[in-house]
């Protein structure tokens, strides 16, 4: 399972770039699964507040392969709703933005053992132990909220791998993609571009906001326009 097992014919491979030129290697990848894994000692759920910016990217990644059964979240989500989504799933580690805002460090509380790389870190949640989790449980997604009280969906190794390997086979994907990673991770056609294309050894642009404001052929490394993923929003326009 490439998402979850390293791929050494990857490792010298860029596997994200960001807008500032930032970059992240599948080496670097196996590396921090390594941190994370000597760090957690194990199973356990990790919070992840999630942001399309590379140590996100990579720390997601590291705890698909490490043990860590990443919860996501989206990192700007109401202090409220967070409190309560950690009320009630009690994950003992935090995956983060080291630039939280303040209402949402106060959520957080305080942590303990971190390991910080790419601007993220990750940290064990000081007098939280964490739930009991079934081997197979890899991903926990939260639904919309559209009732009121959003949900996690489950997602085990399998569904992630063979999802992954659907998407890249039916799309034809190989190492040479340069995809846009405009769509949040939190949401899952987010993470299957990202598995998608991680599984084949290509390169992901991750932008620092909503769009990629760099010149396309430049920032996907010279290669010309990526392939560009997304869904249609609603937008309002102004008349000239």
């Amino acid at each position: 399972m490439a998402l979850f097992t390293s791929q050494p014919g990857f490792a010298g491979r860029t596997l994200a770039i960001d807008e500032a030129g930032g970059t992240a290697s599948y080496g670097d990848w196996d590396a921090l699964a390594a941190r994370y894994e000597e760090a957690a000692g194990g199973r356990g759920l990790c919070a992840v507040l999630c942001e399309n910016r590379l140590g996100i990217v990579l720390g997601y990644l590291a705890c698909l392969r490490s043990g860590l059964t990443p919860l996501m979240v989206d990192a700007h989500v109401d202090p409220g709703l967070l409190s309560h989504l950690l009320e009630a799933y009690r994950p003992g580690w935090l995956l983060l933005p080291d630039d939280v805002d303040g209402a949402t460090e106060q959520v957080l509380g305080p942590r303990e053992g971190a390991v910080t790389a790419f601007g993220c870190t990750l940290a064990r949640r000081t007098g939280v132990e964490g739930p009991a989790l079934h081997p197979d449980l890899a991903l926990l997604l939260t639904t919309s909220g559209s009732t009121g009280s959003p949900k996690l969906v489950r997602q085990s190794r399998t569904n992630l791998e063979c999802n992954a390997r659907s998407i890249a086979q039916y799309l034809e994907l190989t190492e040479t993609e340069r995809p846009i990673t405009t769509l949040p991770l939190s949401y899952t056609y987010g993470l299957s571009i990202l598995h998608s294309h991680v599984l084949v050894g290509a390169t992901c642009c991750s932008p620092a906001g909503a769009w990629w404001s760099g010149p396309s052929g430049t920032s996907s490394g010279g290669r010309g326009p990526p392939p560009w993923r997304g869904c249609p929003t609603p937008t309002r326009c102004s008349g000239g």
